[in-house]
Parts: C-alpha cells; sequence; structure tokens
C-alpha cells in the first residue's frame, strides 16, 4: 500500500535527521526553543469561516502540482486572502517538502502553522527547525562520511573523513552528508557534489539568504539533482576505482604524518648529541 511506502521513506529520512542530532539534544534545544506559541487551536475558534490553506509541492498520486513552486509566495497570499492557517508539508520523497520550506515561511507570516507529516517517533515530536538550532549544538560523523560547510560553499571548506574514530562530532555548520544508495560510494558523491557547477549553483542560493553570512541548509544540499555519467554497468568498478584513490592518498599521508614525527625526534636526537 502507499502508506506502507511513505513511511518506509520517512523513515530513511528520519535516520538521516537522528544521524545528525541525538534525541536527547534535539530534546534540549526544543524545549529551550524560542519559537513563538501562534494559537493554532484559538485560530480556528474565530467566528465565521476558518480555512487552514496548505503550501504543497507534490503528491504520490498526482506528482508535482507546482512545477513553479514558490512555497513563501503562496504563503503569503493565503494570508492575504484571510487564511486562518497554513499547513506546509515537511515529507521529502513523495511530497517533495522539506523544514527549510516550514521555516522561510514561517518567518514571513504571522498566522498559526501546520507542521504537515508522517510522525511515528518520539524524535519528530521533538524536532526543531534547521534555523532555531543553536550553534552549540553538534552533528554526528562517521568514518566516510562527507562534512560540507554550510557557509560561503564558494570558500570550499568540505572534506572526507576517513579516519575511524568513536564519537566524533563537528558543529552545525557543516552539513554531514552520506550516500543512501547502494551503488554510489560516498567517495563517488563527494565527487560529484564538490564539482565547481554545484558550488557556484549552492553559493548563489547562500548568497540569497537572510543569514548573518552567506549560507545554505542541509536541506539545499539534499535538493542538489547530481547526474552521475557514467553506465550503470561500469559503475562498481568506478567506485571500487575511486575508493581506492581515496585510501591511497590518505594512508600516504598517514604515512608523511609518521615521518614527520619521526624527523622531528631524530633532529632532536641529534642536536642533544
Amino acid at each position: 500500500m502507499i502508506l506502507d511506502d511513505i513511511v518506509e521513506k520517512r523513515k530513511e529520512q528520519l535516520q538521516r535527521e537522528k544521524d545528525n542530532i541525538e534525541l536527547q539534544d534535539m530534546k534540549e534545544m526544543a524545549l529551550n526553543s524560542k519559537n513563538k506559541n501562534h494559537g493554532f487551536k484559538e485560530a480556528l475558534k474565530e467566528s465565521g469561516l476558518s480555512v487552514i490553506s496548505e503550501v504543497k509541492k507534490a503528491s504520490p498520486s498526482k506528482g508535482v502540482i507546482a512545477e513553479d513552486f514558490r512555497p513563501v509566495e503562496t504563503a503569503i497570499a493565503y494570508e492575504d486572502a484571510g487564511a486562518a492557517a497554513i499547513s506546509c508539508l515537511t515529507e521529502e520523497y513523495y511530497f517533495k517538502g522539506g523544514s527549510k520550506y516550514f521555516a522561510d515561511i514561517r518567518a514571513k507570516v504571522n498566522i498559526p502553522m501546520l507542521r504537515k507529516d508522517f510522525i511515528f517517533d518520539e524524535y519528530q515530536i521533538f524536532h526543531v527547525l534547521q534555523d532555531e538550532i543553536p550553534s552549540r549544538a553538534k552533528r554526528k560523523v562517521k568514518h566516510n562520511d562527507i562534512v560540507y560547510s554550510t557557509v560561503r560553499p564558494n570558500l570550499k571548506h568540505y572534506g572526507i573523513i576517513k579516519d575511524n574514530i568513536e564519537n566524533m562530532i563537528v558543529s552545525t555548520a557543516f552539513a554531514v552528508i552520506r550516500s543512501h544508495c547502494s551503488s554510489i560510494s560516498n567517495e563517488l558523491l563527494y565527487l560529484m557534489l564538490t564539482d565547481d557547477k554545484n558550488t557556484e549553483y549552492l553559493q548563489g542560493i547562500a548568497e540569497m539568504s537572510k543569514a548573518t553570512y552567506p549560507s545554505i541548509t542541509p536541506e539545499d544540499i539534499s535538493a542538489l539533482e547530481i547526474v552521475i555519467p557514467i553506465e550503470s554497468v561500469s559503475i562498481s568498478n568506478v567506485n571500487q576505482s575511486i575508493k581506492y584513490c581515496f585510501d591511497f592518498v590518505y594512508y600516504k599521508h598517514r604515512e608523511n604524518k609518521k615521518l614527520q614525527k619521526l624527523q622531528s625526534l631524530l633532529l632532536v636526537k641529534m642536536e642533544q648529541k
């Protein structure tokens, strides 16, 4: 059934969210959030007809509904037309929604909003929008994860984690990316993601942001459509070759660091003599 399929995809999205911020941290941030209470229930009790207007890009049955999707402009138009509240889809796969759409709309309208999604996990109850997560928050990273700075993409502050260290964390100023496609390795994804054209595109989004510094969100990165210019028959071999190159560079780098330490020790001993 389609509902079962949607829930399975939503579980994948949820896991990506959990990989970034643990439940306890999410709870703390949610409870300390300065998000206003806009009185959703009270707005619907107002006299006369109360309309909840929906911002939605796509649906499982119709596909993409709004090709020229402008969520903020749509929401403002709803508010101007007298809507009592606005609902916004945040499920990514079937409805093409996202937390960023919700956050962008929230910043521009003054009527209550409803986050419309498939809620089945405690984590989702405490979910805090990316714009409200404090800078002290951290994201978990694992071996082979890609880390990508969300501030000024044109500075090219990104990398792939090759050290296998437990409980490694980075600031939420970095997006943590990993491939969920068995045929695409993180190394191949890294090469495509850091292509100059994609960097230029993300910098363009950053320049339009209202943040203190030109910045993007993890949702901006996940929304990228990256074309892999490789025949599916040979992609396995390409993945293996790229992984070998990355690992080779990593181990050579480790060897160089060891040699530098050894050199320093020998120089000290020679000086003592």
